[in-house]
């Protein structure tokens, strides 16, 4: 008979312990259900951020190729512009060279006009 107190006090210490541990594991999986919800929105935010990364980093890929054509497109018209430069300053020398052949003639048939004009009235 001197077991059954202690039998009853053991019994109330279990249930006790065992309402305790309940409401610790109630606590547990509120705080678990809570962080795989946050884990999840977390989660949704990495991906819809990673698709944006995806995308700016194909647009800067885009734009590089871009300023690559762009920049072979101006070395071609560089290139173009200096031969037509060329091309250009030996027109412009042969035009020169023309004028300085054609300056003598032009002064002879200038003078000889003049000659023929002032020996027509002199007749």
């Amino acid at each position: 008979s001197g077991k059954s107190p202690a039998k009853g006090g053991n019994a109330t210490n279990t249930t006790n312990n065992a309402a305790a541990l309940n409401i610790q594991l109630s606590h547990l999986q509120t705080q678990l259900t809570t962080t795989r919800a946050r884990a999840l929105d977390w989660e949704n935010r990495f991906d819809t951020e990673r698709k944006r990364f995806d995308e700016e980093r194909s647009r800067c890929h885009n734009l590089e190729r871009e300023l690559d054509l762009m920049t072979m497109t101006n070395l071609e018209l560089r290139g173009r512009v200096e031969l037509l430069e060329a091309e250009l300053a030996g027109r412009t020398d042969v035009a020169e060279r023309r004028n300085s052949y054609q300056t003598p003639a032009k002064s002879r048939a200038g003078a000889l006009a003049a000659a023929a004009g002032s020996e027509t009235p002199g007749a």
